[in-house]
Order: structure tokens, then sequence, then C-alpha cells
């Protein structure tokens, strides 16, 4: 379960910047909108988040950001984009995840940071039940390969991404459509009741998007799982249904929506996160850094469009 990802120097996020899922200690919340994990050092994390932020402000570079750090971990793909990118760029890019894991009661953080196509660093840490952190290793040493991926000894680390976090990418589909499309000639029983021609060939990335999503949470329905998906077009009843499917289970779902409509019914302030070019903060963050109700209206009125989240549409459309 993810608990925390930090992200400093990929793409427009030059500066550090931090995405956290730990349940807020003082606030109080209702008992199905977050899971315990029985450590005093992060005793709650949250079970659902939606990511909001105007087009073009660096959305999908977050979820591609975590998409790459799984990629490169669990598939030693060192081919992805953003390496080949650094190569030949001397400003490093670093990527760290925080993930707790329940077989062991454990908080496994874990990152690293590339310049100009090397890993000049890599840390392995674990978090115990107290928060007191037990050094793995710290590989300071400029290597084209992570230690993670090659020691055995990790091997179960590896996993626990591999087979735990599922990430939707819009630009990325697994398998070609073909494929996907005979799969599910598989399951009739299951797709019967989309009101989808799924023996058409021509479907498009977003509904393909939209019917792995709903394969996936079916896979993560009785397992500890994390799944984070781009901006698929949800329609607002089936992203309310979502929300209320998944604050009955022990898994997590991140999306990345416009849709506002479940702010106050089925997502709370805390569960919501804001991405602004070069920035990530929470909507709780927001609004606790300024008068909490104008601040509250602020965003409401950012999310309905202002201050940047759309242009002025009657301003743009006087021009034509």
């Amino acid at each position: 379960m993810l608990i925390k990802f930090t992200i400093e120097g990929y793409r427009n996020f030059k500066n550090e910047q931090e995405f956290c899922m730990s349940a807020p200690r003082k606030k109080r919340l209702y008992k199905f909108k977050f899971a315990k994990t029985g450590l005093k050092c992060c005793p709650r994390f949250l079970k659902t988040n939606l990511i909001y932020g105007a087009p073009n402000s660096g959305k999908s570079n977050f979820v591609d950001a975590i998409n790459d750090f799984k990629e490169i971990i669990t598939n030693q793909d060192y081919s992805t984009q953003f390496l080949r990118e650094n190569k030949n760029n001397k400003e490093p890019i670093t990527l760290e995840m925080c993930l707790f894991c329940a077989n062991t009661k454990s908080i496994y953080q874990y990152g690293f940071t590339v310049i100009s196509g090397y890993f000049s660093d890599e840390w392995l840490y674990k978090n115990n039940y107290a928060g007191n952190r037990e050094e793995f290793f710290v590989n300071n040493a400029n290597n084209k390969q992570l230690l993670l991926s090659t020691d055995n000894r990790y091997v179960h680390i590896v996993n626990l991404l591999k087979n735990n976090l599922f990430i939707l990418n819009n630009e990325k589909i697994d398998f070609t459509e073909e494929d996907f499309l005979l799969n599910l000639s598989e399951q009739k029983d299951f797709f019967k009741s989309f009101d989808i021609d799924i023996s058409d060939k021509n479907l498009s990335k977003k509904t393909i998007n939209f019917i792995k999503l709903i394969k996936l949470i079916r896979q993560c329905k009785n397992k500890n799982c994390t799944i984070i998906s781009d901006d698929i077009g949800l329609h607002p009843t089936a992203l309310k249904e979502i929300l209320i499917l998944f604050n009955s289970l022990n898994s997590q779902i991140i999306l990345v929506t416009h849709d506002v409509s479940q702010i106050n019914q089925w997502i709370m302030k805390e569960e919501i996160f804001l991405i602004d070019n070069n920035k990530i903060i929470s909507l709780d963050q927001f609004i606790e850094s300024e008068n909490e109700n104008k601040g509250y209206a602020k965003m409401i009125r950012y999310l309905a469009g202002r201050y940047g989240g759309l242009p002025f549409l009657p301003d743009i459309f006087r021009h034509f």
C-alpha cells in the first residue's frame, strides 16, 4: 500500500514535492475512509484519493513518474524515456516511495537519484512499529543498474511493487487491442453488464483503460493493492460507485479526474490533491494555509475553472 511518493527534478517537478496517503492523526475521519497498519509511526492510511489540476499542469507527469519508478525496478527497464532524456542532463532526478507491507507489518522506504543516466544514489530503509528506521543499504556508487533489482535479498520488495501496485497510463497499453478483445471474449458473463460492444475492434484507449480498471478492481478485491489511474474520463456515476466500493475494501485507489461531483459527498478534503505546474499540494494543506472558509471557496472556484483550471472561454470566443 502506498504511504508516500516523493519526486524531485522529474519533468516539471523541479523542486521536491511529496504526495502522502497517510491519514492525518488529529483529524476525525469516518472509519471506512482509512485502513489501519498496526504501526505507531503511521497508524492509518487513506483508501481513496482524487487528483485535480489544470490542463498541462503535470498530472500525467506525476502518474508517469510512478510508472517509471515501478518499471525500472520490477522489469529492469533502463530504456524509459525519462532515463534517455536524463543522459544528456546533469540535473539530478530523485524518486522515492514508502510502501506498507501487510505481511511484515513494516513500511519500506526506497529511492534513487539519477544523474546523466547513472544511478548516483540508492537507499533502502525499513520502518518498524515505533518508527525506528533500520538501514538495509545506502549505495553511493554510479551504477547503470539498481541494487534492489539485482540482489535476491530484496526480491520480496520488488514483488511488493510488481504484484500490489498497478498504474493505468493513457499513453501505454500493455498489449494490443486485438489481444485484449480476445481476452474479453472469454469473460462474457463479467462484461455483459457493459453497454459496450466488446466485439468492436476500434475501442478507444480510454474505453480499454476503463475496462482494464474494472478488471484491476476485481483483482484487488481480496488483497492489499494500490491502483493509480490517469484521467480516463470516468462517468460521474462510475466514479461514485468506485469510491463507495473502495470504502469497503482494504485497498487503495488514486484517480486523476476533472469531475468535482463527489466533493463533500463521497470524497473529503483530506482525500483531494491539487497539481499546479511544479507543485503538489493537498486540499487540506491549501485550506490550512488560508482562512478555512475563504480557502475552501477558492478551491471550489478553482475546480470550477478559475485560477488557471480552465481558460476563460467567453474571452476566447470573442476573438472568433
